[in-house]
C-alpha cells in the first residue's frame, strides 16, 4: 500500500485533508509545550494531551507513520439560531463520533481499509483542535 493509495482512499470517503508522516515523534514541538508551563495544564488528564501524542512510539512502539485526517465541517451551513449557542465542530460531530453518524462511518471505514491493508490502527489518540 503506497501513501498515494492510502490518501485517495481517505478524499473517496469524503475527508478534505489526509496527511501521513513519520511516527517518529516531535521533539521540538514536546519542548515547546512544556516551555509554556501552566498553560497546558488542562491537558494532563485527557486523551489530547500535546505531549503524549507528539510522541507516537511511546504508545505503538512499531508505529512507522501516522496519517491524520481532516473533515472541514466549515463548509456546511447550520441553522442561525443554532450557531449562535454551538459550534461548528459540535454542529458536524466531530467530537467523540458517535456510532449512526457520517463522522463516525467514515473513520470505521478508513480504518476498515487499513487494516485490510495490514495496519495496525489506533485511533483512540485525540489531537487538540487548536
Amino acid at each position: 500500500m503506497t501513501s498515494k493509495e492510502s490518501k485517495e482512499y481517505g478524499y473517496s470517503i469524503g475527508y478534505s485533508k489526509v496527511g501521513i508522516t513519520s511516527a517518529e515523534g516531535f521533539p521540538d514541538y514536546v519542548k515547546e509545550v512544556e516551555s509554556r508551563g501552566d498553560e497546558f495544564d488542562i491537558f494532563s488528564f485527557t486523551t489530547t494531551n500535546p505531549v503524549k501524542v507528539a510522541m507516537p512510539k511511546i504508545k505503538m512502539p512499531d508505529a512507522k507513520s501516522i496519517i491524520v485526517l481532516v473533515w472541514d465541517y466549515f463548509q456546511y451551513d447550520y441553522p442561525e439560531n443554532l450557531k449562535q449557542i454551538m459550534g461548528k465542530a459540535y454542529l458536524g460531530r466531530c467530537y467523540g463520533p458517535q456510532p449512526g453518524s457520517i463522522a463516525y462511518a467514515r473513520l470505521e471505514l478508513m480504518k476498515e481499509y487499513l487494516r485490510a491493508k495490514g495496519c495496525k490502527v489506533d485511533s483512540s489518540i485525540g489531537l487538540p483542535a487548536r
